[in-house]
């Protein structure tokens, strides 16, 4: 262990000659490098073409289990941005708030099929907060369009 530490605080005080000692061992096996990153090149690319059916099975899994938390995150960094509060927005939690129902046709809302709205957009200043959200399909959504508040669509809010 001494000697480890004494080698550290030769080496801090000896710096250039250390630097230049290594150039110099680089410049004289400079063939050695060269095969080295075209080998650990190969490697790294066979690597990842072996796991890369097993990744894209696994993060499709992990979306499909944690779909709420990837919608979340995005309308976060949104009302972020526009430095508007945020908090998590379940979208179990909403469609039990609403009964399964969308808040804009009234009809059943398919798992899956569902999104979540926000009454006042975010684009026109509004909060990513659950008393500005509610349930809706995912083409009612879609249909009101971005940055309308529902009287600019006169659509009936159920």
């Amino acid at each position: 262990m001494a000697t480890k530490e004494y080698f550290r605080q030769w080496a801090r005080e000896h710096r250039e000659e250390c630097r230049e000692s290594c150039r110099c061992w680089r410049e004289q096996h400079r063939e050695y490098f060269k095969q080295y990153r075209i080998d650990h090149q190969k490697e790294t690319a066979e690597y990842w073409d072996s796991i890369r059916e097993k990744q894209k099975a696994y993060f499709k899994i992990h979306y499909k289990l944690n779909r709420s938390r990837y919608r979340a995150n995005g309308e976060k960094r949104r009302a972020l941005l526009r430095n508007k509060p945020s908090e998590f927005i379940d979208i179990d939690q909403l469609r039990k708030d609403f009964k399964g129902r969308c808040a804009i046709c009234g009809k059943n809302v398919p798992i899956g099929k569902e999104s979540i709205d926000h009454i006042i957009p975010i684009a026109r200043d509004g909060a990513n907060i659950y008393s500005n959200v509610q349930l809706t399909h995912f083409a009612c959504n879609r249909r009101r369009g971005a940055g309308r508040i529902p009287a600019q669509t006169r659509l009936q809010l159920v």
